[in-house]
C-alpha cells in the first residue's frame, strides 16, 4: 500500500472504529504477520488468488455476528432501562431480605450494595425509624389526598428532612408501617438528639403538609450496615407501642412492666363488676371501675396489645349480655355489635378502645333503664288489675293475656319486681279487704269468702289464720271484746 500497510491500517481503524469488523484479503501467508493482523483485531484473513465460495462464507459468518452483537446490544440497552426503572424496587427488596435478617452474609450484602449503586458502607452509623400513619387530623379528614398520594408524600417528607445532612432510604414496609432508613455522618455528635430532631420535623411536617396523624418508633443506632436489622426490630416494637402511647408520638423502646402476678390481672371478676354496677343503675360507678381497668391494662399489659385487646372484647361482651338478658336481641342489635367489636379490635389506640367500652356501658345503661321502665309499667298494669278483679276468679292466664305476656315471664318479672309472687300479693289484698268486711257485724262470714273471690271457707279460713293467727270467727270476735 502507497501511503500504509495493512497491518498499521487495520491498527488505526481499530482504534478509531471499534465496531468495524475487518477480514485481510492478502498475498502474504507469514506467520508474524499474521498474528500481528490478529492483534490489531482482524477477524479472518484470505490468500490471494481468492476463492469466492470462501468469501461468501467468511462475509456470512461475520454478517452474523455484527447482526447478534446489535441484538445484544439491544438487550443490554433494554435491561440497562428496567434497571434504572426498577432500581427503587430491586433496593427496597435488597433492604427488605437484611431487615428481615434472610440476608446477613457481609461479602453478599457487600456485592448488593455495589450492584444497587448505594452509598452505604458497612461501617458507618446507622439507625432505623418505623413510620405508622394514623387516620387524618380531625381538620383535615376533607384534605382529599388518596392513599397513593399520602404514600408518596410522607415518603417524599421523610427523604427531604433527613437527606440536607444524611444519606437516607425511605419505603413502605407492611400495609401500616413505612421504615426510613438513615445513616448519619462519621462525627455526627449527639446521635440520640439529632434523631428526636428528625422523628419530630417529621412529626410536625406529616401533621402540616398531610393533615394526617404519625406515629414513630425508633430503633438504638448501631455501628455497622448488616446490623440494621436489630436497629429495625427494636423501632418495630416501639412503635406497636402506639396502641397504649396514642397517636403522634415518638416512642423508644424501654423495658416495659412485666405482666407476671396474679395482681395484675384484668379479668371476668373486674369485668362482673362492671356489669353488676350496670345492671343496678349505678353508672358513676360502672364508669369509675372501667377507669380502673383500663388504667391497669395501661400499666401492666404495656407492649401486649393483643393481651389488653382481649380484655377489653371480654369486657364489651360482658356489657352486652346485660342488655341481651334483660330484653333479648333484635336484629339490629346483633348488627350493631358485630360492628363494635369489629371496629375494637381494629382500632389503633387504647383510648379509642376506651371510648367505645364507655359508649356500649352507656348504651346497655340506657337500655336497662328503659327496660326497667317497661318492666315497672306491666307490674302496675297487673296491681291495677288485681286490685280491680281480685274478687273474680283470676289465672295466671288470664292476667299474662292481659298485659300480652307469658305467664311465665310475668311470674319472673312480678317476683323479680316486688319480692312476692301473683298469687301472694292477690291473696293478700283479698284478705286485707275481707278484713274490713268483717268489722261489720251484719255481714255473714260466707258471705265475705265469696265476696273477696273464695268459693271454699275452709280454704278461706286457712288462709286468713295463717296470716291473722286466727280465724275470721275468732278475729271477728275479738273485734267485738274491745267495743
Amino acid at each position: 500500500m502507497p501511503v500504509m500497510d495493512g497491518i498499521e491500517l487495520s491498527h488505526k481503524v481499530a482504534k478509531h472504529y471499534p465496531a468495524c469488523k475487518i477480514v485481510f484479503i492478502t498475498g502474504y501467508c507469514e506467520i508474524d504477520y499474521l498474528k500481528t493482523a490478529f492483534k490489531n483485531g482482524v477477524l479472518d484473513y484470505l490468500l490471494k488468488p481468492i476463492d469466492l465460495e470462501e468469501l461468501y462464507t467468511t462475509m456470512g459468518r461475520i454478517i452474523s455476528s455484527v447482526k447478534k452483537e446489535a441484538s445484544d446490544s439491544v438487550y443490554r440497552t433494554r435491561l440497562e432501562e428496567a434497571m434504572r426503572v426498577n432500581l427503587p424496587v430491586m433496593r427496597n427488596h435488597f433492604f427488605n431480605l437484611v431487615l428481615d435478617g434472610r440476608l446477613y452474609d457481609r461479602g453478599q450484602i457487600q456485592a448488593k450494595i455495589n450492584d444497587l449503586s448505594l452509598l452505604l458502607p458497612l461501617e458507618a452509623l446507622y439507625s432505623v425509624f418505623c413510620l405508622k400513619l394514623g387516620d387524618p387530623l380531625p381538620d383535615r379528614i376533607d384534605a382529599g389526598f388518596s392513599d397513593g398520594l399520602v404514600e408518596l408524600g410522607l415518603i417524599e417528607l421523610a427523604l427531604e428532612i433527613t437527606s440536607r445532612e444524611h444519606v437516607a432510604h425511605c419505603f413502605r414496609k407492611t400495609d401500616e408501617i413505612y421504615i426510613l432508613l438513615v445513616k448519619f455522618p462519621d462525627h455526627a455528635g449527639d446521635l440520640d438528639e439529632r434523631m428526636d430532631h428528625i422523628a419530630r420535623t417529621l412529626i410536625s411536617s406529616c401533621n402540616e403538609q398531610l393533615g394526617m396523624n404519625l406515629t414513630i418508633g425508633l430503633g438504638e443506632w448501631v455501628e455497622s450496615f448488616e446490623r440494621i436489622r436489630f436497629s429495625y426490630w427494636r423501632a418495630l416494637q416501639a412503635v406497636k407501642q402506639s396502641y397504649f402511647t396514642g397517636k403522634n408520638q415518638i416512642i423508644y423502646l424501654d423495658k416495659s412492666t412485666a405482666y407476671k402476678t396474679p395482681d395484675d390481672y384484668v379479668g371476668l371478676g373486674e369485668c362482673n363488676i362492671v356489669a353488676e354496677y350496670i345492671h343496678k343503675g349505678d353508672q358513676s360507678s360502672a364508669i369509675r371501675e372501667i377507669e380502673r381497668i383500663f388504667s391497669r391494662i395501661g400499666a401492666y399489659h404495656h407492649g401486649e396489645s393483643m393481651l389488653a385487646l382481649s380484655v377489653c372484647l371480654q369486657l364489651l361482651m360482658v356489657i352486652n349480655r346485660l342488655i341481651l338478658e334483660s330484653s333479648g336481641s333484635t336484629a339490629d342489635d346483633v348488627k350493631y355489635f358485630a360492628t363494635l367489636m369489629r371496629e375494637t379490635v381494629e382500632a389503633t389506640t387504647l383510648d379509642r378502645v376506651k371510648e367505645m367500652v364507655l359508649a356500649h356501658c352507656a348504651t346497655a345503661g340506657e337500655r336497662l333503664r328503659l327496660e326497667r321502665t317497661k318492666k315497672s309499667e306491666v307490674v302496675d298494669n297487673i296491681k291495677i288489675l288485681l286490685k280491680e278483679k281480685f274478687a273474680s276468679p283470676l289465672t295466671i292466664e288470664t292476667i299474662a293475656k292481659h298485659v300480652f305476656l307469658s305467664p311465665a315471664y310475668i311470674c319472673l318479672l312480678f317476683k323479680q319486681e316486688t319480692g312476692c309472687t301473683i298469687n301472694q300479693y292477690l291473696t293478700d289484698l283479698r284478705l286485707s279487704h275481707a278484713i274490713k268486711l268483717i268489722a261489720d257485724p251484719d255481714r255473714k262470714l260466707i258471705d265475705i269468702c265469696m265476696d273477696v273471690g273464695y268459693t271454699d271457707p275452709k280454704y278461706f279460713t286457712k288462709l286468713f289464720k295463717k296470716r291473722e293467727g286466727l280465724t275470721p270467727s275468732e278475729y271477728r270476735a275479738r273485734l267485738t271484746e274491745k267495743e
